[in-house]
């Protein structure tokens, strides 16, 4: 038999944590809506005064370099040992560190360096749906830091994340975590592995409705689905040291891996489809490798599907999605010459507008292997459009943040 205590508490954990809700609004939303280069957005109806989970996440956790354990601590040496690093350590002002790390690079310094920030909202996010409160006072005094093997025999730094209890206790999953707390009965969605996949049910299941009552509430408000096109600067997109991304307003905490490449959408759109049905940690160094031999999308249409096989065979695509990559840089192209961007215009004005910061819902669409996370990313990085549908657990903490700020 079920006490009224015991249903209370079931219906707390199924009250689902929603990363942004259009309900409640800033009084600057209207201006916001119309605007994409103004900042603004919605708030948790957790926390109808207060920032939004992901906002709390960043403002909870330790400093960037306090995450990779001091400015001088092993974690920051193991990152000098990559070119990449060092060059833009010193090149960059006062030594800044998290600017540094924003590179691709086949060691992987942007996705570890972020890492922590991730995981720490992935955890967060999973006690506040068990709780369905705020999990500050649950995870008082616990931090999130990057940690680095110094007996691995690996060329390459064998980084970590982990959790570290008030005690100093370390923890490596989130399951270990919530056992610790002594809240692990009360989920059973968590795997144990990973823990950024904690928090995928959880966003499925939290912005299922609202994206709907959304997409009704535009159709029957008359606000066109496609915000006015952004006048971008074409440019060639920050993949290498000696290259800088002009666009630091697509910067956030969480370090996702279209943000280098919100000035360049042939890049941004690649990423997702190397994204797709992989695993983040394995797909920067492959794109790095990608976009090294085949920087851009002329190039990765010409190029052969032995070769371009050779290069992403450890991120498990076969033959059948090498040629799809090929096929999609040539649809690309095609597309960009029928809407006379001068993009591939030999001698063309760099300082002009470009079509392919422009494109309509159905163009990407069209392309081959880009689908809904494809068309949520070019919204939100090419588009600047915070609004819009999001069908991936990442884009959802980069929305939630940004809407918060």
């Amino acid at each position: 038999m079920t006490t009224p205590a015991k249903k209370g508490i079931a219906a707390s954990r199924r009250r689902s944590s929603p990363y942004f809700d259009t309900s409640t609004r800033h009084p600057c939303s209207a201006a916001c809506s119309a605007d994409p280069n103004t900042r603004g957005g919605s708030r948790s109806r957790h926390f109808a005064s207060a920032a939004s989970p992901a906002l709390q996440s960043v403002m909870t956790t330790a400093t960037f370099v306090d995450t990779l354990g001091g400015r001088r601590g092993a974690v920051v040496s193991a990152f000098m040992s990559c070119p990449a690093f060092s060059e833009r350590y010193r090149e960059s002002n006062n030594l800044n560190v998290e600017e540094a790390c924003r590179h691709l690079c086949p060691r992987g310094c942007f996705y570890w360096s972020y890492a922590p920030t991730r995981e720490w909202h992935a955890l967060r996010e999973a006690v506040r749906s068990i709780s369905g409160t705020s999990p500050n006072r649950i995870l008082n005094r616990w931090r999130c830091v990057l940690t680095v093997d110094k007996e691995s025999d690996n060329e390459m730094p064998a980084f970590q994340v982990q959790f570290l209890s008030p005690e100093g206790t370390p923890f490596d999953t989130v399951a270990s975590v919530l056992k610790a707390l002594n809240c692990s009965s009360s989920i059973r969605s968590v795997k144990s592995s990973r823990i950024s996949a904690t928090s995928r049910a959880t966003v499925r299941a939290s912005t299922r409705g609202r994206k709907r009552k959304r997409s009704d509430s535009k159709m029957q408000s008359g606000v066109p689905t496609q915000p006015p096109p952004l006048c971008r600067h074409q440019t060639s997109g920050l993949f290498a040291s000696n290259e800088q991304c002009h666009n630091d307003k697509a910067w956030s905490p969480f370090g996702l891996l279209e943000e280098l490449f919100a000035n360049d959408p042939w890049k941004m759109l690649l990423s997702t489809i190397f994204l797709n049905r992989t695993t983040r940690r394995q797909v920067d160094s492959v794109l790095y490798q990608f976009l090294e031999r085949w920087p851009t999308a002329q190039n990765a249409a010409d190029a052969d599907v032995g070769d371009v096989l050779g290069v992403v065979t450890p991120l498990g695509i076969k033959y059948r999605r090498s040629a799809g990559i090929i096929r999609f840089s040539r649809e690309y192209v095609g597309l960009m010459k029928s809407k006379r961007s001068p993009h591939f215009t030999v001698g063309g004005n760099d300082n002009g507008w470009d079509a392919a910061f422009a494109l309509e819902d159905a163009d990407v669409l069209n392309l081959y292997g880009c689908g809904r996370y494809a068309l949520s990313a070019y919204r939100i990085f090419i588009l600047g459009d915070f609004n819009c549908s999001v069908h991936d657990h990442a884009l959802h903490y980069y929305v939630d943040y940004k809407q918060s700020l």
